[in-house]
C-alpha cells in the first residue's frame, strides 16, 4: 500500500491576495488558530494521497514538525509495506530566503560597490606615487577588485536562490572561481 503526501504552499500572489482580501475562503491551515487538523484521503491509482496549504502567521513561527502514523503496522511481528513521499516547498512573502537572508543580496552588491570604490581610490593611489610603487602594491589592488567581483557574483546568487528557489549554476561557479582567486592572491602576498 502506498501512501503519498504533498505539502505545497501557494506562489506569493496567492498570498498577497489572500492577506488583502481576508474575506476571502482560504483553504490553507492558519496554525496560530488551529490545534487538531484531520485530512481527507483521497485514493488515486491504488495509492493514497492528500495535500494541504499550512500558513504560519507571526504567533505560530519557529519550529514544526510534520508528523506521519501507520496505524495498520501497530500489530508487533506483523508488518505491511509502505511507501512516504513529502513535498515540502516553504517561502516567505518576500521570497524563498528566511527573514535573517532576504537583505544579504543588496547588502553583497553594497559591499561590492564599496570595494570597487576602494580599489580605484587605490589604483589612483598607485598611478599618483608610481615611482615608490611596488608589484605587491598592483597585487593588493588586484584582491580589492576580485573581492568586489566575488560579491558582485554572491549577491547575484542569493537574488536566484530569493527568486527561484534554487541557485543558478553558472553564477553559483563564477562565485566560487572568484573566490578561490581572492584566496590565492590573498595569500601570495604573504610569500
Amino acid at each position: 500500500m502506498d501512501k503519498a503526501v504533498d505539502q505545497e504552499k501557494e506562489e506569493q500572489t496567492n498570498l498577497k491576495a489572500a492577506a488583502e482580501d481576508p474575506e476571502e475562503e482560504d483553504n490553507g491551515v492558519d496554525l496560530g488558530k488551529t490545534k487538531l487538523l484531520t485530512l481527507a484521503l483521497d485514493k488515486i491509482n491504488g495509492s493514497y494521497n492528500f495535500s494541504f496549504h499550512l500558513v504560519i502567521g507571526p504567533l505560530a513561527q519557529g519550529l514544526y514538525s510534520l508528523k506521519f502514523h501507520y496505524c495498520q503496522n501497530k500489530m508487533p511481528g506483523f508488518k505491511l509495506p509502505y511507501s512516504f513521499t513529502v513535498e515540502v516547498k516553504e517561502k516567505n512573502l518576500g521570497g524563498y530566503l528566511s527573514a535573517a537572508e532576504i537583505p544579504l543580496s543588496r547588502l553583497y552588491i553594497c559591499m561590492a560597490g564599496v570595494f570597487f570604490c576602494a580599489a580605484m581610490v587605490w589604483v589612483y593611489t598607485l598611478m599618483k606615487h608610481r615611482y615608490s610603487v611596488f608589484k605587491i602594491h598592483w597585487l593588493m589592488a588586484a584582491l580589492a577588485f576580485t573581492k568586489a567581483t566575488s560579491l558582485v557574483f554572491h549577491s547575484i546568487n542569493f537574488y536566484f536562490i530569493n527568486t527561484e528557489g534554487h541557485p543558478i549554476e553558472g553564477w553559483a561557479v563564477m562565485y566560487y572561481i572568484t573566490h578561490l582567486l581572492k584566496g590565492a592572491s590573498s595569500s601570495s602576498h604573504w610569500h
